[in-house]
């Protein structure tokens, strides 16, 4: 995920101080979005003390509103409804996340709110290339403990419902029609204090790469 965020961070910066040809319009734009993240739990502690901890693979949906404005500057607004969480590949890593040691997966039901800024580079053809960074907010509603084919309803009041922190993203523009991006989350608040391999106090927080397909629904001014 450090990688993940390098990268995101650099093609960021290349988008941001590339030139571009200015646009006259104002474009405000409802988009649908669907997705997949690739979630597991950063942890605060040193990489020999890590808990083994792996990735899971779960769907995300969401709706926002984008604005893109003369100067190629813009915003956007939306929810989101995203499944995540993590993957236990030890006893000692299960003991850390759920206090037993049945190894498994912990998936969480987030509500989110975000919003970040943009910045335009705009392409051939009416398509462009936008890269941003915002806050988000969120709320863990319910949950599962995933043992292989079987499930059940994870003790959600052992985490910290409440998820907050700080995300990238990109995204290529086809037709002003349909957006292709990545995004990567990392919260700023432990959604779960646990210990390390020493023994030691061990936070972990949400961190979320999201590879995303959108579809504008409609265009509420030109």
């Amino acid at each position: 995920m450090k990688k993940t965020l390098l990268i995101l961070s650099l093609l960021t910066l290349t988008v941001i101080t590339s030139n571009a040809q200015y646009s006259n319009k104002t474009r405000v734009m409802v988009v649908g979005e669907g997705g997949i993240n690739l979630s597991t739990f950063y942890q605060a502690a040193s990489t020999e003390r890590t808990l083994s901890l792996g990735n899971v693979t779960r769907p995300t949906i969401g709706l926002y509103v984008k604005t893109k404005y003369p100067t190629l500057i813009g915003f956007d607004a939306g929810v989101s409804l995203s499944q995540q969480g993590t993957n236990t590949k030890d006893s000692l890593s299960a003991y850390g996340v759920f206090g037993d040691s049945a190894i498994s997966k912990a998936i969480l039901n987030y509500a989110y709110v975000y919003g970040d800024a943009l910045y335009y580079f705009e392409l051939q053809g009416d398509n462009s290339v936008h890269a941003g960074a915002g806050l988000y907010a969120g709320y863990a509603m319910n949950g599962d403990r995933v043992f292989g084919s079987d499930k059940e309803k994870l003790q959600i009041d052992n985490f910290k419902r409440v998820d907050f922190g700080f995300q990238l993203k990109i995204a290529f523009n086809i037709k002003e029609f349909i957006s292709l991006g990545a995004q990567y989350r990392i919260a700023f608040l432990p959604i779960l204090t646990s210990f390390d391999r020493s023994g030691n106090t061990n936070n972990l927080r949400n961190s979320v790469l999201a590879l995303t397909a959108g579809i504008r629904l409609f265009e509420l001014k030109k």
